[in-house]
């Protein structure tokens, strides 16, 4: 293994502080400054009244399933009281927009999969919940996990300020923008 590389399992539970390593899921280098390393994966197979979870504290090496009801208080007070940041991989053809600004809230991180890709992984030909989400789990661990491009948090909420400003109809049926930017007007002077 080359200088400055390191494997997951090599790091125990506190980095020293200045020492990088190389993430297993983005392959993008992580600086670390002092933190304790301790990651939580997490898969969920995501449905309108219910989601199952399969997690794994790569720590301790426990891993649980079990089926999490869509009471909102009870979601919110499971993933806030997960530590930061959680590592959560759902399938894309999920509607959970409400998940994901929770997840954003509590400071977790959040792998949208392509579904195609993730089932073509799946050794058993028997379909349920319970096996979506170990899968789904099995793939974030292995760092082999199809994550799809999504817009990051912080652009959904520029995208909605953007919309929100221009919802005001005007006389003419057009949306005026109300904001306090700089304009250009048509004599080339900018207000």
């Amino acid at each position: 293994m080359e200088s400055g590389q390191w494997k997951m399992s090599d790091v125990i539970k506190t980095v020293s502080p200045d020492n990088e390593i190389e993430s297993m899921l983005t392959n993008q280098i992580r600086s670390l400054k002092g933190e304790t390393v301790m990651t939580l994966y997490i898969g969920v197979d995501f449905h309108p009244h219910q989601q199952t979870v399969a997690w794994c504290d790569t720590e301790t090496g426990e891993t649980r399933t079990f089926d999490l009801a869509h009471d909102l208080e009870e979601v919110r007070k499971f993933y806030s009281l997960l530590p930061e940041p959680a590592i959560v991989g759902i399938e894309a053809s999920t509607r959970a927009a409400w998940f994901e600004k929770m997840l954003f809230e509590n400071g977790h991180k959040l792998f949208v999969g392509n579904p195609v890709l993730i089932r073509k992984r799946a050794t058993s030909r028997h379909k349920n919940d319970r096996r979506d989400a170990e899968l789904i789990l099995e793939l974030l661990l292995r760092g082999e996990f199809p994550s799809i491009w999504r817009r990051p948090p912080e652009s959904d909420q520029v995208i909605e300020m953007l919309v929100s400003g221009l919802g005001q109809s005007s006389r003419y049926g057009r949306s005026e923008c109300t904001w306090p930017l700089s304009f250009v007007q048509p004599d080339g002077e900018v207000h």
